[in-house]
C-alpha cells in the first residue's frame, strides 16, 4: 500500500502548491490533548484479542538465518545452519541478506540513477519563473538479483523518479529503500522520499510499503485477519487517539500487515494501523499521519505455512537476536551451498 508516492513530472506543480501549506497545516495542529473519556480509552486499550489457532510446524534440512549485524551490507549477514545434535553448526556465512526462494537466491545491489535539481531557486518564484541553472544528483536504486541465474527484480522501480529540477521547481530530494525482513517467500520492504520544491514551506515527504513474492516476482498485499481486526484497530486508537491527531473520534485505518519470528521460534503478526495527523506532528507515513504497530500471535492467512521453526532453528535464532529464518529442503540444499560462495 502507498502512502503519498513520488510525483511524477505531471503532477510536481501540484505537489508544490501543497508543500507550501505549513502555515496552514500548523493552524489546523491540535494544540491540545482531545477530549477523550479515559475509561473508554482503558477499556479500548484491554480488548481482548481470541486465542490464535496452532502455528504449523516447518520442516527442512538447514535454515538460512538473518543475524543483525553492523558491519554487514544493509546491517544484516546471511548465516546457512545444519542441526547438529540438539543444536545447530553453521554452514557458511555471507555479509549481507540472501533472500531464499523456491529455485533460487537473491541479494541486493544498486545501480546509479541521474536526477537534477534546481540551483538557483530564489529564481523560481517570479512569473514565469526564471530558474534554469541545475546540479546533478545521484541516486542509488536497489534491485535484486539472482546468485544462480543473474536474472534481476525492481518491484519498486516506478517509485525511483528522476526529477528534471528547475523544469518542475524540484529542489533537494532523496529516495530511501529499507528492507524490514521476511517469511517464507515474501519480504517487507518500503521506499521513503523527500522532495523540496523551490520556495516551498516545507518538504514533500512519502511512504510506500512492497510486500514481494520472490518465487512469482509479484507485489502482494497480506491480510489482516478478520478474527482480530476489530480488536487490533481499538488498542490502536486507544494508542493514538490522545496524541496528535486532527480527529480523535477517527477509525484507525489498516495500513500494512507482516510478521516476524519470537524467542520461541512461533510466528508473530505485526499489524499496522493509521490515523490523521497535521504536518506539524505527523511521524508518517508520509508526515500526515500517525501510525501504530499491534503484535499478536494472529498472523496473515498467507504466511500460515511459515508458523513455528524447528527448536533447532528457533534456539540458534534467538541466542543471535534473529526475528528471520528460512528453511532449505534437502533438495536445495546442495544448490544453496553453492551459491552462497559466488
Amino acid at each position: 500500500m502507498a502512502v503519498a508516492p513520488p510525483p511524477s513530472r505531471a503532477t510536481a506543480e501540484r505537489a508544490r502548491a501543497a508543500s507550501r501549506s505549513a502555515e496552514s497545516d500548523a493552524a489546523t495542529a491540535p494544540t491540545e490533548a482531545p477530549e477523550l473519556d479515559p475509561i473508554l480509552l482503558e477499556t479500548e486499550a484491554a480488548t481482548p484479542v481470541p486465542d490464535a489457532p496452532p502455528k504449523i510446524n516447518m520442516t527442512g534440512a538447514a535454515a538460512l538465518v538473518w543475524v543483525p549485524d553492523d558491519k554487514a551490507r544493509f546491517a544484516v549477514k546471511s548465516v546457512l545452519i545444519e542441526a547438529a545434535g540438539r543444536g545447530a553448526r553453521v554452514v557458511a556465512t555471507r555479509k549481507e541478506p540472501v533472500l531464499v526462494g523456491q529455485r533460487e537466491l537473491w541479494v541486493l545491489r544498486k545501480k546509479r540513477l541521474t536526477s537534477r535539481a534546481c540551483a538557483e531557486c530564489e529564481l523560481c518564484n517570479s512569473d514565469p519563473p526564471a530558474c534554469k541553472k541545475n546540479s546533478l544528483v545521484d541516486i542509488e536504486e536497489p534491485f535484486l538479483q539472482s546468485l544462480g541465474s543473474k536474472k534481476t527484480l525492481e518491484p519498486w522501480s516506478g517509485e525511483y523518479t528522476p526529477m528534471d529540477g528547475c523544469q518542475s521547481g524540484v529542489g533537494d530530494h532523496e529516495i530511501e529503500l529499507t528492507l524490514h525482513g521476511g517469511v517464507g517467500r515474501f519480504y517487507f520492504f518500503s521506499v521513503s522520499t523527500s522532495l523540496q520544491f523551490c520556495c516551498g514551506a516545507h518538504p514533500t515527504y512519502g511512504d510506500s510499503t512492497i510486500t514481494l513474492d520472490v518465487d512469482s516476482s509479484q507485489k502482494v498485499t497480506l491480510s489482516f485477519p478478520a478474527e482480530v481486526q476489530g480488536a487490533l484497530a481499538k488498542r490502536a486508537h486507544a494508542e493514538l487517539a490522545p496524541g496528535c491527531v486532527m480527529d480523535a473520534h477517527e477509525k484507525p485505518e489498516p495500513y500494512r500487515a507482516l510478521a516476524a519470528y519470537a524467542a520461541n521460534g512461533e510466528l508473530t503478526g505485526l499489524f499496522d494501523y493509521t490515523m490523521s495527523a497535521p504536518y506539524a506532528c505527523g511521524t508518517g507515513p508520509g508526515h500526515y499521519s500517525v501510525v501504530s504497530e499491534q503484535s499478536s500471535a494472529w498472523i496473515p492467512p498467507e504466511l500460515a505455512a511459515y508458523g513455528k521453526l524447528p527448536a533447532w532453528v528457533a534456539s540458534y535464532a534467538a541466542a543471535a537476536g534473529a526475528k528471520y529464518a528460512f528453511m532449505v529442503s534437502a533438495a536445495r540444499l546442495g544448490a544453496v551451498k553453492r551459491e552462497l560462495k559466488r
